[in-house]
């Protein structure tokens, strides 16, 4: 988004600046021994050129120029180790930073290069620096700090990125006045991207009464979890108690959430309608994991509760509809009513004048429905009586 991508130039921005500052200041600092003073303030000139040119054109960088200024400031970092005398380690301190900006703000793959090209700039500075005492097993924690760092710092904010996109998605169907139509498909296929389940299904208890009916699913096939014994009785339990129950494979003991081999086969989700639930959303996978991932449980959570809303939007409209319908019926009923009777007393003006405000009053109601097709909002056959009256 263009949003993340100035805070990407602005952070690197910051960073580049921040180093130069910090390596400034050790060169006011005494004991440094064996340092090679101008090298080092070349590379911190370096790091403010850097700095302000992306402050500059802050809108004109290209992710690819990231990518390249991040390798850049590794090799920086390197050449201050290296020049840096008995304090090279405390330069090598940088490598993290480059570890933990790429872990931030880049996919995996960037994180694991950028990490391992900064651990091999590293081990090569330790292996030139004459100044370092015990060099190995200062790499070692080094880069091994950075790599920890980086996984995890990649792994909250991929979660983070994850639950934003889920909020957006519900924000936008919730916002959407049209977005009844369909929604059920869209929040299927939405979880099961977000989840990367096999299937994600949206099971719903019918108004006629009987057992949960599956009234949209994404993904080739319902994996067998969902149709076994086990799991009917899990998405039977997440509706009767309205909580959400994680579905485990024949051979789990219950209540396990987390067991030593594969044992989750997925998640049932309960879908509320005005406090009440009124179907499940369920979540499949055909090979079990060992738990039910974080990323999972928040983005049926957050689907779930959407779907809950949606599903009142649409029970208030249909109200509506039938509300209006009946107007419309009793209007027409009651005009012809009176125009009956007065044809019968032979007062024939007033039975004009019951035909002239019985198509008017129809008029009047036809035409909001009318608008209210125009706008999306009504379908052909929805405009249809509960049953007949007298």
């Amino acid at each position: 988004m263009p949003s993340e991508r100035l805070t990407m130039v602005r952070g690197m921005g910051f960073l580049f600046a921040a180093g130069a500052t910090l390596t400034l200041i050790t060169l006011l600092l005494p004991g440094a021994g064996h340092r090679s003073e101008l090298p080092l303030a070349l590379a911190a000139a370096a790091s403010y050129c850097v700095a302000g040119g992306l402050l500059a054109f802050e809108e004109r960088v290209a992710p690819a120029a990231l990518h390249a200024l991040l390798a850049f400031g590794s090799l920086l970092v390197t050449l201050c180790v290296v020049v840096g005398g008995g304090a090279g380690t405390g330069y090598a301190l940088f490598y993290v930073w480059v570890a933990l900006y790429a872990a931030y703000f880049m996919r995996p793959r960037a994180v694991a290069a950028h990490t391992t090209l900064a651990g091999a700039l590293a081990g090569l500075a330790f292996v030139v620096q004459d100044d370092i005492r015990a060099p190995a097993p200062h790499w070692v924690m080094g880069v091994g700090t950075a790599a920890v760092l980086a996984m995890l710092v990649n792994r909250l904010a991929r979660s983070m990125r994850g639950q934003r996109s889920d909020l957006a998605t519900a924000a936008a169907l919730t916002g959407d006045p049209g977005a009844l139509e369909g929604f059920r498909e869209r929040v299927c296929e939405r979880l099961r991207r977000a989840t990367r389940a096999d299937a994600v299904a949206l099971l719903e208890w019918p108004a006629g009464g009987g057992g949960l009916a599956v009234s949209s699913v994404a993904g080739e096939d319902l994996p067998a979890a969902l149709g076994e014994p086990w799991g009917q009785i899990a998405l039977e339990r997440c509706l009767a108690e309205g909580r959400p129950v994680v579905i485990l494979t024949s051979d789990s003991p219950p209540g396990s959430l987390r067991l030593l081999h594969r044992s989750v086969a997925g998640l049932a989700e309960p879908v509320l309608s005005d406090g009440v639930a009124v179907g499940v959303l369920a979540v499949a996978w055909r090979r079990p994991r060992r738990a039910m991932p974080q990323r999972t449980a928040g983005a049926a959570f957050i689907l779930a509760s959407t779907t809950g809303r949606l599903l009142e939007r649409l029970e208030r409209l249909n109200r509506d509809r039938a509300r209006r319908a009946l107007e419309i019926n009793d209007a027409i009923v009651q005009g012809l009513v009176v125009i009956k009777y007065a044809m019968a007393a032979g007062n024939v003006t007033e039975a004009a004048r019951a035909v002239d405000e019985t198509l008017e009053a129809a008029r009047r109601l036809v035409t909001a429905q009318l608008d209210e097709v125009a706008a999306g909002g009504v379908r052909p056959g929805d405009l249809v009586r509960g049953g007949a009256r007298s």
